[in-house]
């Protein structure tokens, strides 16, 4: 009885070395299951993987056939049978992460995920590969600002095209005089800084969402001054200021500093401008008089109150004008300081103003000087007149699809030159 209690105690003792080796190889078979399920080209990670680079893919595809589409549509309602460009594409994506860039077919990349795709003249869209690291990012400067690769007030590269703009005394009010710039003045001297974001009609906006382009602004006025006065100076002061700031854009490539910035126009600075900078409210005063304008001038010296506006008088070319008066402000150093707008002493803005003074109506273009913003008279109906000479700030309104950062036209923030 004790010798089968004993086998019966040693038969229970746990399992063989056998069973042991060959639960070891069962897991190690297991594993090398798992592993491969796990990693490879055919591996279920990977195949998520892919998964979701396929759906981001069609997403973006998606993005790029609705900005298509409504940049087609928009050109059929319009009447316009030309192909969509990649200006109106950039339009389109401003806020989606991606830009076009000049191609044929046109490119389209994406920011973030750095894929491409092409759109053929069919509207046929294919993806094009991922841009590698070594690459340079094509990127429009509006996203750029966007993205923060440029900031506002930065100094660029822009080299504007030479500048010479002759004024008559008749339009002037005050003598015939020639508006010489030349590339080099406008670079070295006057140098260019990014405004802003500008709207469709070439404003400057705060709002992100409505930016079609970028702004750019002269940080300094032109070397030589613009003289205008009387009542030529008033009726035709902001048309001049914008003639020649015209004059300061370029729609071609310019050879000489391997530059190229398409279709930009350019304008003279305003109230307007500067107010939106500064998120200012435009406060104005309504001036309900009447004014005529007689053979050539307004009339001065009489009465408002006998103006007769329904004379039927022949050689009377009558244009009646309400009036309004923007306020002048005193601007604090810490204003100055914040404001772009504000970084050159003094010059013109393309802006009329007009006010009423002891019972008589002046009438002036708006400038800022010494820290003022204010009206510089050119005339009064009491029969005074003026003369006032300012500087020139051209604003540039950059075309879409300018890009920043390339080889080949690009626009690049650069050091202060005036540092």
């Amino acid at each position: 009885m004790k010798n089968f209690k004993k086998k019966q105690l040693n038969s229970s003792n746990g399992i063989t070395l056998i069973a042991l080796v060959i639960t070891i190889i069962v897991l190690l078979i297991l594993a090398g299951i798992s592993i491969s399920m796990l990693s490879g080209d055919n591996s279920i990670l990977q195949k998520a993987t892919d998964a979701k680079t396929e759906t981001e893919k069609g997403q973006e595809k998606e993005i790029v056939a609705l900005a298509y589409n409504s940049a087609l549509a928009k050109k059929v309602s319009n009447g316009d049978s030309t192909p969509v460009t990649v200006g109106d594409l950039n339009l389109e994506l401003t806020n989606h992460g991606a830009s076009a860039s000049e191609s044929n077919p046109i490119i389209v990349t994406f920011t973030n995920s750095k894929r491409k795709y092409t759109i053929n003249s069919n509207g046929k869209i294919e993806f094009a590969g991922t841009k590698s690291d070594d690459e340079p990012q094509e990127k429009t400067l509006l996203q750029a600002l966007k993205d923060n690769d440029i900031s506002i007030g930065d100094f660029v590269n822009y080299n504007a095209p030479n500048v010479s703009v002759t004024i008559s005394e008749e339009d002037s009010g005050t003598s015939n005089q020639t508006i010489n710039v030349t590339t080099e003045q406008s670079t070295s001297q006057m140098g260019w800084r990014i405004l802003g974001y500008g709207n469709s009609n070439g404003e400057l906006t705060l709002d992100k969402s409505k930016a079609t382009n970028v702004l750019l602004i002269s940080a300094n006025g032109t070397e030589q001054y613009l003289e205008l006065g009387k009542s030529q100076g008033y009726l035709n002061g902001s048309t001049i200021l914008n003639e020649i700031c015209t004059q300061f854009s370029s729609d071609k490539t310019n050879a000489s500093n391997n530059f190229s910035v398409n279709k930009t126009t350019g304008r003279s600075v305003t109230i307007q401008d500067l107010y939106t900078e500064m998120n200012w409210k435009l406060e104005t005063d309504k001036i309900n008089d009447t004014y005529v304008y007689q053979n050539g001038d307004w009339v001065i010296g009489i009465p408002l109150t006998q103006i007769n506006t329904n004379t039927n008088d022949s050689n009377r070319s009558e244009r009646t004008i309400h009036t309004e008066n923007v306020y002048s402000r005193q601007i604090s150093d810490e204003e100055m300081f914040s404001s772009i707008i504000m970084y050159s002493n003094e010059f013109w803005f393309a802006s009329k103003n007009s006010y009423v003074y002891n019972n008589a109506a002046y009438f002036a273009l708006i400038s800022f000087a010494d820290s003022i913003q204010s009206a510089l008279d050119m005339f009064c109906v009491n029969g005074n007149v003026s003369t006032n000479a300012n500087t020139i700030r051209p604003i540039i309104s950059l075309s879409s699809n300018t890009m920043y950062g390339l080889s080949d036209g690009e626009i690049n923030k650069i050091d202060n030159p005036f540092e």
